[in-house]
């Protein structure tokens, strides 16, 4: 919040840069000619003392940005653009400058009242419409803000930065079909990126078809979100667990495993499943899949925390413990090991091969305060989840 403060006032300091220096050319220029001779802008004539006031109050406004004093900055730098209402742009930023700060009422209020002007360009206008959405979505009326995206839309259809909102909006009300769409248009207009949205949005309106009992239509909404991205490891999962209620339990095995193959940083959520399995069925599967894979991936921090619960299921507690302490050296900020250590303790306290593991995980274990963090805005997180609820981008969530 605090870093997008700044952009914000860094922009419209600029802004009111040009208006300054615009403003003192002009009265120099004035100064210059005789009054008889005068064709200035007087959208931009300063009146007497007019331009001494409009530096003072700037300079104080830049004074209070950086001694980091927002509130004043922003109030000193609305009597800057007050001088001229030709600025629509300088309007726009204080507008955007509200919003960053939780005050929007005053946002919305400067937002439409430049909407009155009737000599407002065609693409301050779309935009200034823009920025009233943005205004009702963060004071969390969607349905506005979602009426707003639309009206602007059917004005400028190919205005990329309402469609991303519109989108994000449809997804937070769960109309898959209405988001798909929007995600199509995206994709037409060269984001590279819709296609794997686009995957998981499919994969999303496949889940509400799962749980209304239409398994065929779920099933093939799957297979259409797997062949828009092959790499789309929700999908793999959900068709998986769908193929198992049918089932067809080798099918979903194999869908599972390429799901950990797209990302072993997720083992968990593969064997997880594995071990859901029949129980004459899941020793056997999970025993099959560590031993193929853990020669590839024995490197792998998280497919070995997912091996060491395995081991412990099977009694193998001298291994399981070596593992655990191996991984005290390598990653002692890895977040699975007080559950494994904990798990051991519980389970193998009189077993020889635990007593040194205790004085070894105190003595070396960094504690975190949640397991999962999204590797694009660094966000903590208590789950897995496939958008990340603080930066919106797809698949960025990983174990720490």
């Amino acid at each position: 919040m605090e870093i997008s403060l700044f952009a914000g006032l860094a922009g419209l300091f600029i802004l009111l840069a040009v208006l300054v220096f615009t403003l003192l050319a002009r009265r120099r220029q004035a100064k210059r000619r005789p009054p008889a001779g005068k064709t200035a802008d007087k959208a931009l004539e300063p009146e007497p003392g007019e331009t001494d006031r409009l530096l003072h109050s700037y300079f104080k406004g830049l004074s209070y940005v950086l001694s980091n004093d927002t509130d004043r900055a922003v109030a000193e730098f609305i009597k800057v653009a007050q001088v001229n209402s030709a600025t629509s742009e300088i309007y726009l930023a204080l507008g955007q400058l509200f919003r960053k700060t939780g005050e929007i009422e005053r946002a919305i209020r400067i937002h439409r009242n430049l909407l009155l002007r009737s000599s407002l360009p065609a693409n301050i206008r779309l935009q200034t419409i823009f920025e009233i959405g943005l205004d009702y979505k963060q004071a969390g009326l969607i349905d506005r803000a979602r009426q707003t995206f639309e009206e602007l839309l059917d004005e400028a259809p190919t205005f990329v930065e309402a469609l991303t909102e519109l989108g994000s909006i449809y997804e937070l009300c769960r109309e898959w079909d209405k988001a798909i769409e929007v995600q199509k248009k995206l994709a037409a207009l060269g984001d590279h990126e819709s296609e794997h949205v686009l995957a998981h949005l499919t994969t999303e309106m496949a889940k509400e078809y799962e749980l209304a009992g239409d398994w065929q239509r779920a099933l093939k909404l799957y297979r259409r979100a797997i062949e828009i991205d092959p790499g789309c490891i929700d999908a793999w999962l959900h068709l998986g667990d769908l193929q198992l209620q049918q089932g067809q339990t080798t099918e979903a095995v194999a869908a599972w495993e390429r799901g950990f193959a797209i990302n072993p940083d997720l083992a968990s959520l593969t064997v997880s499943r594995l071990a859901a399995l029949p129980a004459d069925q899941a020793r056997a599967s999970q025993e099959k899949f560590f031993q193929t894979n853990l020669q590839a991936y024995g490197g792998n921090v998280n497919f070995i925390a997912a091996y060491i619960n395995f081991l412990i299921d099977e009694g193998k507690y001298a291994e399981a413990a070596g593992r655990i302490k191996e991984m005290l050296v390598r990653r002692p900020d890895c977040a699975a090991l007080f559950q494994l250590t904990g798990r051991l303790v519980h389970v193998a306290a009189g077993h020889p091969e635990c007593r040194d593991l205790l004085p070894l995980f105190f003595s070396r274990f960094q504690p975190v305060d949640k397991p999962y963090q999204c590797g694009n805005c660094g966000c903590y997180l208590e789950e897995v989840v496939w958008k990340c609820p603080k930066c919106a981008h797809w698949d960025t969530v990983a174990p720490r």
